[in-house]
């Protein structure tokens, strides 16, 4: 399901990619539609930095990505497993055991996390 980034979203994209100036514009001038697709395949070079970028979000942030997750507001079926896995240890580490679960779930994937 594709949504318009509000202030919240512009604002953690902001702190993932420090280096955009612009509103969550790609490099083609249009706003992205989500957060975690976007930084995994435009603005990472790889799984070390995808999680180090991810590493600069709180609990809170993170929590509100789960939110989006979970109600298809942000889509995990581009990324590649091992940033799948990235983002579910963060969310464990910073949130909980459950909402990582909930994720894992959601994804239909908890049996990469064993």
């Amino acid at each position: 399901m594709a949504r318009k980034l509000d202030d919240r979203d512009i604002g953690i994209f902001r702190k993932l990619v420090p280096e955009l100036n612009r509103d969550a514009l790609s490099p083609a001038g249009h706003q992205f539609k989500s957060i975690l697709p976007p930084l995994a395949h435009h603005f990472t070079q790889d799984e070390a930095d995808f999680k180090v970028r991810l590493e600069r979000l709180d609990g809170d942030d993170l929590e509100y990505l789960v939110g989006k997750v979970l109600d298809g507001g942000e889509m995990l079926g581009s990324l590649e497993k091992e940033d799948i896995e990235v983002f579910v240890g963060l969310v464990e580490a910073k949130v909980s055991k459950e909402r990582a679960d909930k994720v894992r779930e959601y994804v239909g994937m908890e049996y990469y996390f064993k």
